[in-house]
């Protein structure tokens, strides 16, 4: 059969052609192993399935043979009378052919993410050939989880091409920066001040936090402008990622600058609030800190001050030891002024004046308990309730003598007081705690009498002379002429504090509460005994007592 002769060119370039030619093959048949093809030369081509891509493998296999395909010549195997051919060759050569083009144009094209390591994602761009998108190409920030793409359509460009090592390095980062700053560039145009965008929180810095609005546009809301109230820590109360409302104060097209207020985004709290209370209002607030000595509250997001002498009715409380941060607490509106923003707060007052039933709970003549809370050289201070104290004049404290308060009572000790006076006006009750027990003067003042002796321990000793503890809360008196038979010019010359000492009864003023006592009566007596004793021994008509004591004295003496 002769050739025909519009082939007659093309067997004559194919047979003449070495290996590596491109070719387009009819295909004639297929079968288990491969297609044969006609490719317009003297013998047939073969087409092993090994080396069809993938697709066209799947397409034969489902009985959709194509009725041409596009191979290049492996072998001409002249002496098996046929021509081995790659379609696979043929597929890897157009792409590449492809990919120089697509990376001339720089457009970007939709491939599919197949497998990925931790460095970056392969992705399919047919004939065998992968490409790659490093990590820190597939977002405009950058990805640490590789493997959640894979399966993803990305939209990439090329970034670089290695033809010799059959690598291609692709960029979806680019491709998204550049379509970021397109809507950003249409975005500044579009914003103007007093616009409300709402955003995420980028970055947070001492002057400010920046917030993300999108499409690469950053605004930044100075400390300011972050809320109606202060905030000394930014970080304390705004997190990375916080989705915020801000209005825009000002917008820069050409240095791209924009500056926000998240607190104009909202409305003013302090009219709300002065929409809803009035001063006298009972209010409830959240312990924010603790301020002077007293608090901080945060009032329907407004903040109030409650001053140390507001925050309790106790004496000396410890703002501390009443509340706690986060505590809820109710208090009364004193002073507001939402142009000054300014809130005076009492915590005090919404407990209610602990005065009004003070007549009625401690009614004076009653006995109560409580607290003693400060001890001062005039007294005792205690708190019969939060708010509430009274006085325990000196004298009011203990029957017994004492130098110091604290040596019969201390801070902190709870004792048991009798009512004996309330004034309201002044808020002063008069307490005392000698007579919560009996008075030991009246017992004793039953049970002795003047010329009795008497034991005691000198508890007090002044220039006039000494007092003696003669009963547990009462003491006589010996004056300094009454310490001896000899002169006395310092009552220390002859006692000291805690001597043991037995006088004799010489007076007693109950009227005035005294008892005056007599050392030196004591020696008298006894030396008048011996005397009369001696006197009796000379017989009667010799001389008298009276006689003898006159002479002694110069005076007329009688008994």
């Amino acid at each position: 059969m002769e050739p025909r002769e519009e082939n007659f060119n093309q067997e004559f370039d194919v047979e003449m052609a070495e290996r590596g030619d491109l070719v387009e093959g009819t295909v004639l048949r297929a079968d288990v192993d491969g297609l044969w093809l006609d490719i317009a030369s003297k013998y047939d081509a073969f087409l092993p399935m090994d080396e069809c891509t993938s697709e066209l493998a799947r397409q034969v296999q489902e009985g959709n043979v194509p009725t041409s395909v596009e191979v290049v010549v492996t072998r001409t195997n002249d002496d098996k009378g046929y021509i081995s051919v790659s379609q696979k060759r043929a597929a890897y050569r157009k792409l590449w052919k492809e990919v120089e083009e697509w990376e001339k144009s720089g457009e970007p094209r939709k491939v599919k993410a197949v497998s990925a390591d931790d460095k970056g994602v392969f992705v399919d761009l047919g004939a065998g050939i992968l490409g790659y998108v490093p990590a820190s190409q597939l977002e405009i920030r950058f990805v640490r989880d590789t493997k959640k793409y894979v399966g993803r359509s990305l939209r990439v460009k090329i970034l670089r091409v290695n033809r010799k090592r059959n690598q291609i390095i692709l960029t979806q980062r680019q491709v998204l920066e550049e379509e970021q700053k397109e809507r950003a560039e249409k975005a500044w145009l579009r914003l103007k001040d007093s616009d409300i965008v709402r955003g995420h929180v980028s970055r947070i810095t001492d002057e400010g936090v920046f917030v993300d609005l999108g499409d690469g546009i950053e605004g930044f809301v100075p400390k300011d402008e972050l809320d109606w109230r202060p905030i000394k820590n930014i970080a304390k109360v705004f997190r990375r990622g916080d989705v915020v409302r801000a209005k825009v104060l000002s917008v820069d097209d050409e240095k791209k600058e924009m500056v926000l207020s998240i607190r104009l985004a909202t409305p003013n709290p302090w009219q709300l609030f002065a929409e809803k209370h009035n001063v006298g209002d009972v209010v409830s607030g959240r312990v924010l800190r603790y301020l002077r000595g007293g608090l901080l509250l945060l009032v329907d997001r407004v903040t109030g001050l409650v001053p140390a002498q507001e925050v309790s009715w106790k004496r000396g409380a410890k703002v501390e030891d009443l509340y706690k941060i986060g505590d809820h607490v109710k208090a009364e509106i004193l002073r507001f002024d939402p142009e000054a923003q300014d809130l005076i707060l009492s915590v005090k007052e919404a407990l209610g004046d602990p005065w009004e039933n003070v007549e009625r709970d401690f009614p004076v003549g009653s006995k109560a308990e409580g607290t003693v809370v400060n001890i001062t050289d005039f007294g005792v201070f205690v708190e019969l309730a939060p708010g509430v104290e009274g006085l325990v004049p000196r004298r009011y404290v203990s029957w017994k003598r004492f130098k110091d308060i604290n040596e019969v009572v201390n801070i902190g000790d709870q004792v048991e007081v009798v009512v004996l006076g309330i004034n309201i006006v002044d808020r002063k009750i008069t307490l005392s705690m000698r007579d919560t027990k009996p008075d030991p003067w009246e017992e004793v003042v039953k049970n002795i009498q003047p010329g009795q002796l008497v034991r005691g321990k000198v508890v007090t000793i002044i220039p006039q002379g000494v007092f003696v503890e003669i009963a547990d809360g009462v003491e006589g008196f010996i004056h300094i002429s009454q310490l001896s038979i000899k002169r006395v010019d310092d009552p220390r010359d002859a006692v000291s504090e805690g001597n043991e000492i037995v006088a004799k009864v010489i007076g007693i003023d109950e009227e005035r509460r005294r008892i005056s006592l007599s050392v030196k009566a004591i020696h008298v007596d006894k030396e008048r005994e011996e005397l009369q004793d001696f006197l009796s021994q000379q017989g009667e008509d010799k001389f008298t007592l009276s006689d003898v004591l006159g002479n002694l004295l110069g005076r007329e003496v009688s008994f």
